[in-house]
């Protein structure tokens, strides 16, 4: 598709499979990458099992695609911005498959990793210990390899229990050291599926160093392990981590391994795990559940999800799923594309600055782009204030929205109430019912309104972001704000009222006895008897009735105040959790913006710069071919 006499960087294809990164010459044997000798007698290898891992297969156009533009950009001497799509490329396509061990503090991680590898490996604390992020990958020689946040290597160290200290966040007096540790274990697990398991601190964490941490681990990685404790399994932060980290973002594969189920009494382990399942399904999450070690329990229900080998037969699972390819290639054709529409934008600022052949209107221009950068700062402060107060209005409706229906859903439930006489059986079968209907509709209506407020939000910022940056941010709008699991576990209380519908009919059953025992009496007497058992009948009917239509009312009042209690409180419990949602996704908007507003900031002062020395006519015509070439690729597309 495009051929030029000159080296670049580009991916190659061997037979047909597409190889590493290489700088190619133009003049190598077709097939062969330069450096490379053709094959010849194969080396033996003492590991003669065949890696259980697929190799990454992406489609031939996806292919063309990056060496196409990769090949413009070394036309034109941007070999950077080229080998950047191309390490977009080999970051992803890597032979080894990326496992992220994830979860907030003390849930165990390094000791479920150093469990998986059958050795204490990883330090283990009650502290927040791991300041690095950890890349444990199969090595024969075992070596624990330092690197800085460059990836420069820093320091080897034996892999031994004395090389962690000061690797540790403990160590730091709260600043994290930055870079990567790369642990080499000869495992033949990780060896022969090629997996790599990353170490991550704890995502309860607020430091920033660490959510940057945790961030990397993820971006590109191909499956996520979650855990968390049976001591307190799934918060409700636990739950934002795995729709906003993991779900929302398209992590391939996850698990969630239950750990420190060995520390609740046996009678309730069997509840945990159900509790844990049931929760999941009610949040819509089909993540599997596992317990990596093994753990009486008081019947054989979950023997299936307990052990160690039953997690890594569902990681190899993983490497061997086809669909793996195709998630990786939309992730990295998303990536490519990101990056040359913002070489074209980058383009564009720079023609418009050197277009100027006027030297002192020249400067002019470049000194109003200057204050164009200096004013975006306070534009975008001025955004993300504005964007914060829409959050606070869409909580403010959520509380309006919250008020409406506390009221609303009681005066219902009372009326109901107001017609019914027996009120223990409404209260303990029908009232549970009903609230729960009450509660789920609550929860579409004030769902959609929340949701309606966010994307009309969304859609303002977007629109904002590419007036002044030319960017947009992507947020998660499948995201639910309600939690209907909390009403399916609404606690109700219990009221202590008597069962007035069986003392009625005692009560009626009483009176006929009494009045078939008068009239036997009186009949004996040579009295009439129906006459006489009139008076002694309805009398006692109307007593007992006055009696149990007063306790009905006083239960009535009763029923009717602990739904005035007992809906507001329900409605309030999900309330704030679905408060807590909506600040997190106006939070992770916001953070994506920022991201966004820094590549834009960068790319203008790179324009800036690079118009301080005016082109000559065949440089504004380089600039301008290259900026027309990239267009016109992407047109093709």
């Amino acid at each position: 598709m495009f051929r030029h006499s000159y080296q670049c960087v580009r991916l190659v294809r061997v037979s047909g499979k597409v190889g590493r990164n290489q700088i190619m010459n133009p003049n190598a044997k077709p097939g062969v990458p330069e450096g490379r000798k053709p094959a010849g007698k194969p080396v033996e290898n003492k590991k003669t099992d065949k890696p259980k891992v697929q190799k990454l297969r992406i489609s031939r156009e996806a292919i063309d695609t990056i060496n196409g533009f990769s090949e413009i950009f070394c036309k034109y001497d941007m070999k950077p911005v080229a080998k950047k799509l191309v390490n977009t490329y080999k970051n992803a396509m890597k032979d080894r498959f990326s496992v992220a061990v994830v979860g907030e503090f003390s849930t165990g991680k390094s000791t479920f990793i150093n469990k998986m590898l059958g050795r204490k490996l990883l330090p283990v604390s009650n502290l927040p210990s791991t300041a690095l992020m950890t890349r444990i990958r199969y090595n024969e020689q075992e070596s624990l390899i330092v690197t800085d946040e460059k990836g420069k290597k820093v320091k080897t160290l034996p892999l031994e229990t004395a090389s962690w200290r000061g690797l540790t966040a403990e160590n730091f007096d709260g600043k994290d050291a930055k870079g990567t540790l790369y642990a080499g274990v000869n495992d033949e697990w990780l060896r022969i599926n090629n997996v790599e398991i990353i170490d991550t601190p704890g995502a309860g964490d607020l430091e920033q160093e660490r959510v940057r941490v945790i961030g990397d681990a993820l971006r590109g990685c191909d499956g996520a392990i979650i855990t968390t404790r049976a001591t307190g399994a799934l918060s409700m932060s636990e739950k934002l981590f795995i729709e906003q980290r993991l779900i929302s973002k398209r992590t391939p594969f996850l698990m969630l391994v239950v750990t420190k189920l060995d520390q609740i009494p046996l009678r309730e382990r069997v509840k945990m795990l159900d509790y844990i399942t049931r929760k999941l399904d009610a949040w819509g999450m089909n993540i599997p559940v596992y317990v990596p070690y093994e753990v009486e329990l008081t019947d054989n229900k979950y023997d299936h999800i307990i052990g160690m080998d039953k997690i890594k037969a569902q990681i190899t699972k993983w490497v061997c799923n086809p669909e793996r390819a195709e998630l990786t290639e939309e992730w990295i054709m998303s990536n490519v594309l990101e990056t040359v529409q913002s070489e074209i934008n980058a383009l564009e600022e720079q023609l418009m600055l050197q277009r100027e052949a006027d030297e002192s209107k020249r400067q002019e221009l470049i000194d109003k782009k200057k204050q164009l950068v200096s004013d975006a700062k306070v534009e975008w402060e001025n955004l993300r204030i504005n964007f914060l107060e829409r959050a606070n209005d869409c909580t403010r409706l959520i509380s309006e929205k919250g008020a409406e229906y506390k009221m609303a859903i009681a005066e219902r439930l009372q009326y109901e109430v107001s017609r019914n006489n027996d009120l223990k059986k409404w209260w303990t079968n029908d009232y549970p019912y009903r609230l729960k209907i009450e509660l789920t509709n609550m929860s579409t209506a004030v769902e959609n309104a929340v949701m309606r407020r966010i994307s009309d939000d969304a859609r303002w910022f977007n629109s904002s972001l590419e007036k002044h940056f030319k960017t947009h941010v992507v947020y998660n709008d499948n995201m639910r704000i309600m939690d209907k699991y909390l009403f399916s576990q609404a606690d109700i209380g219990e009221l202590n009222m008597e069962d007035i519908t069986k003392k009625r009919t005692v009560a009626k059953v009483g009176t006929t006895v009494v009045t078939l025992t008068v009239a036997l009496v009186l009949a004996a007497c040579h009295v009439t008897p129906l006459i006489a058992t009139m008076g002694v009948g309805t009398g006692s009917a109307i007593f007992s009735e006055k009696i149990f239509n007063s306790k009905i009312e006083q239960q009535r009042t009763i029923v009717k105040d602990a739904i005035a209690v007992n809906v507001p409180k329900i409605i309030d419990r999900s309330m704030s959790q679905s408060d807590a949602r909506v600040r997190y996704i106006y939070s992770d908007i916001i953070k994506s913006a920022l991201e966004k507003e820094k590549e834009w900031t960068d790319k203008q002062k790179e324009a800036i710069e690079k118009s301080v020395k005016p082109l000559s006519d065949e440089g504004l015509k380089k600039a301008n071919d290259l900026k027309n070439e990239l267009k016109e690729a992407l047109m093709r597309l």
